[in-house]
């Protein structure tokens, strides 16, 4: 059984590349124009609305809206574009913001997570400052957990969280949110357990002591792991209990399994393995698939009746010669994204990196049902003599003072890519 959580979510970036692909161009605005150029498919199915999530997910489709970070240099904006239309707006829906300092109501935002109604939830950072009896000034980042109303303009302080502030696989259901609480004793040990959250008032009351993983929802419960079994309750009982679940199935759970459901299936990943264990939920039994993920990627992305993976081999493309690089060589991840049926048949490759997309390579992916949607990192060896040097590598999206904002889009029907550049960079 696990006995500590894992309640900060370290970001492994992967390194990558990148050309000159076709671009679409847009604008933060407040208006809804229709995209020139713009082009989009509904899909017949999307993903399903009960998996657990994570507010440091990174990108996340809701509500017809595709939501990313569009900030500025070090500045974190929650922003989200349109999927029918192509028109992209700051979550925070004052025109007159600039989204850059504490007059915004989402500064200070490192992670975030969007809700039905368009709502959002968040931790959000600011410093507290103390003059100590020496004249000294101390300052201390604190965090809080908040909910933004963009229609009202109207922020709602949902917890105080102190100098604790990470983020884990949590599930929302209507107006409740359940997580695993941060309360630790006096000798600095977790103690706390499964919670629930009331999302208007912030009201919080724990369920269950000790560890669980968030896995998803269905017909009012929420389904749940210790690492030993799975367990369901009723998400709404005053008094809930568990009731266990996939009776007679090999339960234990090695650390950093990855999980997602499409709402018939529950899949598990474990790190370092190949082998996915696929768990129907109405009992039919279970039965496992061999994928050949990529190193480092070991997440399913169930939607529209396929099972999306990335896949392939690592490439060296060239010497590295930069401060406080792990290795001598650039190593990229992974060639390809594939997909499979739930049964593993019809595998087949959805887009390649090759050719001027050669050096790209995804980062955080998110599925509307039919589209995948990426931030990337690419590398340029200006000189093409095969060594790559400090500024050397980039992301499309804003870190390490780089201004840039794009996504890059693919098609899972046609095949296509398509780059949608939000803002260019100016670093």
């Amino acid at each position: 059984m696990k006995k500590l959580p894992i309640l900060t979510l370290t970001l492994v970036i992967l390194l990558a590349s990148c050309g000159k692909p076709p671009v679409y161009h847009s604008e933060i605005s407040t208006g809804s124009p229709v995209k020139d150029g713009w082009t989009y498919v509904p899909p017949e199915n999307g993903p399903y609305e009960g998996c657990a999530r994570n507010l440091a997910d990174g990108l996340t489709v809701e509500g017809g809206f595709l939501y990313f970070d569009g900030g500025v240099g070090e500045y974190t904006v929650p922003t989200r574009i349109n999927l029918a239309t192509g028109n992209v707006t700051a979550v925070c829906s004052d025109p007159l913001c600039a989204h850059d300092s504490p007059e915004c109501p989402l500064y200070g935002i490192y992670h975030f997570l969007p809700l039905k109604d368009l709502s959002i939830l968040a931790v959000q950072q600011y410093s507290v400052t103390e003059m100590t009896a020496v004249g000294q000034v101390i300052a201390e980042h604190v965090n809080r957990f908040i909910r933004y109303v963009p229609e009202e303009r109207k922020r709602i302080i949902l917890e105080e969280l102190g100098s604790q502030g990470g983020s884990g696989p949590e599930v929302i259901l209507e107006n409740n949110r359940f997580y695993l609480s941060q309360v630790y004793n006096e000798e600095g040990e977790w103690v706390g357990g499964l919670s629930r959250m009331d999302l208007d008032t912030g009201n919080t009351e724990m369920l269950f002591e000790g560890y669980y993983d968030l896995l998803f929802h269905k017909d009012g419960r929420v389904w749940v792991s210790d690492g030993v079994g799975f367990f369901s309750f009723e998400a709404d009982h005053p008094a809930p209990v568990l009731r266990p679940e996939f009776v007679g199935t090999s339960a234990m759970l090695p650390e950093y399994s990855r999980f997602s459901m499409d709402g018939t299936n529950l899949y598990i990943t474990e790190h370092l393995n190949k082998t996915v264990r696929v768990l129907p939920i109405d009992g039919s039994g279970e039965y496992s698939l061999t994928l050949n993920f990529a190193d480092y990627w070991y997440l399913l992305y169930p939607v529209g009746g396929w099972i999306y993976y990335f896949s392939g081999e690592t490439t060296v493309i060239g010497d590295a010669r930069i401060r406080g690089y792990a290795s001598d060589k650039v190593e990229l991840y992974g060639e390809e994204f594939r997909r499979c049926r739930p049964d593993g048949t019809e595998d087949q490759c959805v887009f390649r990196f090759e050719g001027e997309w050669a050096s790209y390579r995804p980062l955080h992916i998110a599925s509307d049902g039919r589209y995948l949607y990426c931030d990337y990192s690419w590398w340029e060896d200006p000189d093409g003599d095969g060594v790559y040097r400090d500024g050397d590598q980039h992301y499309s999206f804003p870190v390490n003072g780089h201004d840039n904002c794009s996504l890059l889009r693919i098609d899972g029907e046609t095949r296509e890519a398509k780059i949608i550049t939000i803002r260019e960079g100016t670093k």
